[in-house]
């Protein structure tokens, strides 16, 4: 699954590029998404663009104007996108497969399609491939399910000052809580809020180690659609390492992207929701293939539950906290442990 991590910096006025390092990413970046954040509406409008190849250290970037004052920030986004190659040997559903067969059902030639019958055929794939990742309401099936191969680790390194953070694309919603790293791992998680709560919040003006966060979809970013921002409160006030988990959003499969999520184990269920969004988009029906695909999806529902796991965070004591008098120390952590004249 893809991973990413994010940030923003603060740039300095009258620079044309700027060298991003010391970031220790845990992975090689297969891409970066830079964006230029404007300190205001009537600030000049000034675009950025990566340089060069990046590493785990960090990227170059370049902007299409000097930066015209202070107030600007680089907003950056790196992922861990692996390419996906064909393999004849796989077991998992691919596209080149999934069009075979769904063009046969149709009655076209797979291998002499018309443009209007390749629209067609790629068009039910994709509609498949839709219910496939997010079921839809079906007799018997748990229509809010959602699948534990879906999930993408996260990360996001806050700045000083800044408290909205532009997630990865593809990036849908976040799943659970939100956790500190580094040595900052003991504090309380970060709990989830509507954006209403931050807001409200925010008009304390307060800074220090967030405690909440929400998550909003911002305007249509260019040919890109819209992308998710996380809003944190307080604002920081230093860096702060944030893990968490979100759901992928993969977008569409292709000759050059050619698998879908969830590998060999669903291949089945994917071939059969792609024939069952055929039968109904042609032949006007829910027929033998609707009620296959409505069978498989509750079986692999049922199996995909097993291999769900939970993060809980930080699991361990808390040295900085001073439990009331009130409360019974064993139930606090206040219970020691001394083995060897080492104490826990």
């Amino acid at each position: 699954m893809a991973f990413f991590v994010s940030g923003s910096i603060a740039l300095e006025a009258g620079i044309l590029e700027k060298d991003v390092s010391g970031l220790a990413l845990p992975f090689t970046p297969a891409q970066v998404v830079v964006s230029l954040r404007q300190p205001d509406a009537d600030a000049p409008y000034v675009t950025a663009t990566l340089c060069g190849t990046p590493t785990e250290d960090g990227f170059s970037a370049s902007f299409s104007a000097p930066i015209p004052k202070a107030g600007y920030r680089l907003d950056w986004c790196a992922c861990d996108g692996e390419a996906v190659t064909v393999d004849g040997e796989s077991l998992a559903a691919n596209y080149a497969e999934l069009k075979g067969v769904v063009a046969r059902f149709l009655g076209y030639d797979p291998t002499d399609l018309s443009d209007a019958q390749e629209a067609e055929v790629d068009s039910c794939i994709q509609s498949g491939i839709r219910n496939f990742y997010y079921p839809p309401k079906m007799e018997g099936v748990d229509e809010t399910y959602e699948w534990s191969f879906l999930r993408m680790a996260c990360s996001v390194q806050t700045e000083p000052g800044v408290a909205d953070y532009r997630m990865a694309d593809g990036f849908g919603k976040v799943r659970g809580e939100i956790y500190f790293g580094g040595e900052d791992m003991r504090k309380r998680p970060i709990v989830v809020v509507p954006i209403s709560t931050v807001l409200m919040r925010r008009g304390r003006h307060e800074t220090g180690a967030p405690r909440c966060a929400a998550f909003s979809f911002k305007h249509t970013f260019g040919t890109k659609g819209q992308y998710v921002q996380m809003m944190l409160d307080p604002t920081p006030d230093k860096a702060y390492q944030l893990t968490f988990y979100g759901e992928a959003d993969t977008g569409r499969i292709s000759d050059e992207k050619p698998f879908p999520l969830g590998g060999p184990a669903f291949a089945e269920l994917v071939t059969e929701s792609c024939l069952a969004s055929a039968e109904q988009r042609v032949n006007d029906e829910a027929g033998l293939h609707t009620e296959n695909f409505r069978n498989l999806l509750i079986s692999m529902i049922a199996k995909d539950r097993g291999r769900s796991g939970a993060d809980y965070g930080y699991m361990g004591d808390r040295p900085d906290y001073v439990p009331p008098p009130t409360c019974r120390p064993s139930l606090m952590g206040g219970l020691k442990i001394t083995y060897h004249g080492k104490t826990w």
